[in-house]
């Protein structure tokens, strides 16, 4: 693991990227503002990815938030997403509530509920370089079953497979 202080960032990051996402571990573990600040200044859009286990609620909405909630997640952050994204494997079932923290008490929220106001993606879960093809179905017999749920795809994986080389 390597600490890097945000000039060393924004100094690996090229001119022409328009668009940084900021994710891997918790990014929300991290005072993200001196970076997000230099990023804007430079004109780039800032995405992150976090679970919502960290209540640090990011208030611009130019911030783009995904969450992909982990046991522990944070009713707020659910709330402030841009997008949710769910993993989906055997053991996934859309009507199970999701256990979030709000005001001290764990309470149970419809993920059909959350996608009534909120983007909510489905995305199977694969192995490092192949796509599970059951999780896949899966997927979009949710989808196909909950209209209201949206199917995400790791392509990077997909058009590694077609192409039999890998994709980054």
């Amino acid at each position: 693991k390597q600490r890097l202080t945000v000039d060393q960032i924004l100094l690996q990051i090229p001119n022409d990227v328009e668009h940084v996402c900021i994710t891997g571990g918790e990014p929300m573990m991290h005072d993200l503002s001196t970076l997000i600040t230099y990023l804007w200044a430079k004109y780039k859009k800032v995405h992150i990815e976090t679970s919502g286990t960290i209540n640090n609620i990011i208030p611009s909405k130019d911030v783009w938030i995904t969450v992909s909630p982990k046991s522990g997640v944070y009713f707020d952050m659910l709330k402030r997403a841009d997008e949710i994204k769910i993993l989906v494997d055997g053991q996934f079932n859309p009507t199970e509530k999701i256990k979030a923290h709000y005001h001290g008490l764990v309470q149970a929220i419809s993920l059909l509920d959350i996608a009534e106001s909120t983007p909510v993606y489905l995305q199977p879960i694969n192995s490092e370089f192949e796509i599970s093809r059951e999780n896949l179905r899966l997927c979009m017999e949710w989808q196909k079953k909950f209209p209201c749920l949206r199917l995400s795809l790791q392509l990077h994986k997909i058009l590694s497979q077609e192409i039999k080389e890998l994709v980054r």
